[in-house]
């Protein structure tokens, strides 16, 4: 489990690693994530599965946040 700095202003959910999830709320608690500097990615991270899976830990911790 990855360690996340929330910053709700920014809507930006980053890792320990510094790889950061930019999340906008397309409806009413439903968030779309992208990546907002994939240039830090390390190479054994770029696959999709494992960038789906920090997309769903970073958006957890992002919702968990924004509801309190």
């Amino acid at each position: 489990m990855t360690n996340w700095s929330i910053h709700l202003e920014e809507q930006t959910a980053t890792s320990e690693t510094g790889i950061c999830f930019k999340f906008t709320e397309a409806s009413p608690g439903v968030f779309n994530g992208v990546v907002i500097n994939p240039e830090i990615i390390p190479p054994d991270d770029v696959d999709e599965v494992i960038l789906s899976e920090m997309r769903q830990e970073a958006l957890a911790e992002f919702k968990k946040v924004f509801n309190e």
